[in-house]
């Protein structure tokens, strides 16, 4: 069986961020029930967009490196997010346009938007809605079924964001 390797970003800074325990409760989920995994970018919203910092990180990340190309090219991506009210829909949406440009490959379904952020998490940091830790697994479970599908390099190093 292939081993695929997981990096996740963050698109927050905030020391107690909601994306960042997110970010957390899907790589427990991936450690638990998938055998695999590949590039996963957990954004927040501002300003219905994405924030500076993630942005900056993927303009600094899609510039080539020699004569391999950029990090990012040919990587299969998933986007989850958690938010106020809107649940980060609208960043997801923007976000995926810079996928284009990247050569990335999204994982299209199920679409993960979590609203009420500050009240989306339990203590021990699982979510409060099971409903969208099973979306999580199943998000993750299509990264990996696409990747294998399109025979795509799914490993890479990315830069993390704290």
């Amino acid at each position: 069986m292939s081993v695929f390797k997981i990096a996740g970003i963050c698109g927050s800074l905030r020391k107690d961020s909601c994306n960042k325990k997110l970010l957390l409760r899907t790589q427990q989920l991936c450690s638990e029930h998938i055998k695999g995994a590949t590039i996963e970018i957990i954004d927040w919203k501002y300003n219905y967009s994405i924030p500076g910092p993630l942005k900056n990180a993927i303009d600094w990340a899609s510039r080539p490196v020699g004569d391999r190309g950029h990090v990012f090219a040919g990587k299969v991506a998933a986007i989850i997010g958690v938010a106020g009210s809107s649940g980060s829909g609208r960043a997801q949406f923007v976000l995926r346009q810079s996928l284009v440009f990247l050569d990335m490959v999204p994982v299209n379904k199920p679409l993960i938007t979590i609203a009420d952020a500050v009240h989306a998490f339990n203590e021990d940091g699982s979510l409060v809605d099971k409903h969208f830790e099973n979306k999580i697994i199943k998000v993750l479970q299509n990264l990996v079924k696409l990747g294998k599908q399109l025979k795509i390099d799914i490993i890479a190093k990315v830069p993390k964001i704290m």
